[in-house]
């Protein structure tokens, strides 16, 4: 099992996305175990590779590559390192007991299990993807679910339905209460994770057509581009931009945070866990993986700009999850002060530990 241990963790949760497709909604208990089933073998090959990571050799390990388009530079090339490891088994325990937290769900349960095997088997595949194409690919295949999710199976926060005007009337549809991000439905908040992200992706989109096109190596291998792709520092720092303001919004940094506590509060139990857990590490890891390897001496010399923002995120997030009344904003909050730490003190370590690796 060692050698294709990252493709039992990546492509069981999406056969067993599959199946279910062909499962009769009727059979309620079947959906249940074969999305049981398929999470816990991905669990199970995930923790195989945690356990068996060598430490003292460090680098990227488990590494598979299949050639996708030799003309375009693209391939399906996997592998984990001593931060990919980690998160793609975090994943892989947050989606087995998202399984078993939703088992008591009625509404479309098939539905709702396809869904949520394929956002946590994209989120994975971001964690091990050595490929800016399927980086990017796996990026936006988490977009979907979660709307879907969030949108059919999430519950309005506290206090929406209950929204009337100074008379009476109900009014929580409208313009006036745009700005009331106390209370929200389920669909505002699936609608603005959307908005949020898709912008985002767009922008980090942009960054990194310009790093396979500026760099003349036609090829969106990330080995090979953070060891031989050399910029311009003007091109070098709107390159930087584009990708740290692109993958921001969902990790998320201030002032592109807002959708992250209204989707925790929204969201049902599974989503909010895997929200909270990993997809909010999707932003984080992504620009380590692109901007931080690929662009080393710019990230040195445009840290300060996150630093900036990660501080405003750390009191920001900290000060409003303490005045928080519902339980899901605390968490969102405070999820997203926490975030703020990562950038802080993640760049100090890599400067230090990669020229060792």
């Amino acid at each position: 099992m060692g050698e294709y241990s990252l493709l039992i963790v990546l492509f069981a949760p999406f056969l067993g996305a599959t199946a279910l497709v062909f499962i009769p909604r009727r059979e309620e208990l079947l959906v249940r175990m074969t999305a049981a089933i398929s999470a816990g073998l991905s669990l199970l090959a995930s923790f195989y590779v945690f356990l068996a990571y060598d430490t003292a050799k460090g680098g990227f390990q488990f590494i598979q590559r299949f050639a996708w388009s030799e003309e375009l530079g693209i391939a399906f090339y996997v592998g984990v390192d001593g931060i990919g490891g980690p998160l793609v088994f975090a994943s892989a325990i947050l989606l087995f007991a998202g399984i078993f937290i939703s088992w008591h769900i009625k509404d479309r349960t098939k539905e709702f299990y396809i869904f949520l095997l394929i956002l946590a088997a994209a989120t994975i595949g971001v964690f091990m993807s050595l490929d800016l194409f399927f980086l990017y690919f796996f990026y936006e295949m988490s977009v979907l679910p979660m709307y879907l999710l969030l949108g059919v199976w999430g519950s309005h926060t506290k206090g929406y339905l209950s929204m009337n005007d100074p008379e009476g009337r109900k009014l929580r549809d409208s313009v006036n209460f745009i700005f009331n991000f106390g209370s929200n439905s389920k669909e505002y908040a699936a609608m603005k994770l959307t908005l949020f992200l898709s912008a985002g992706a767009v922008m980090a989109l942009m960054g990194i057509l310009l790093i396979y096109h500026m760099s003349g190596l036609h090829t969106f291998d990330i080995l090979v581009l953070r060891e031989q792709a050399k910029f311009p520092d003007t091109l070098a720092t709107i390159i930087w931009i584009l990708i740290f303001f692109g993958f921001a919004s969902i990790a998320p940094i201030w002032p592109l945070h807002s959708w992250s506590p209204v989707g925790h509060a929204a969201a049902p139990a599974a989503t909010s866990m895997l929200h909270a857990g990993v997809l909010m590490k999707l932003g984080h890891f992504s620009i380590i993986r692109v901007a931080f390897e690929i662009l080393p001496e710019t990230t040195r010399a445009l840290m300060p700009i996150a630093a900036v923002l990660c501080v405003f995120s750390i009191i920001y997030g900290g000060l409003v999850s303490y005045f928080a009344k519902d339980t899901k904003y605390v968490i969102g909050y405070s999820s997203s002060s926490h975030m703020g730490y990562i950038f802080l003190v993640y760049p100090e370590l890599s400067f230090i530990c990669l020229p060792m690796l």
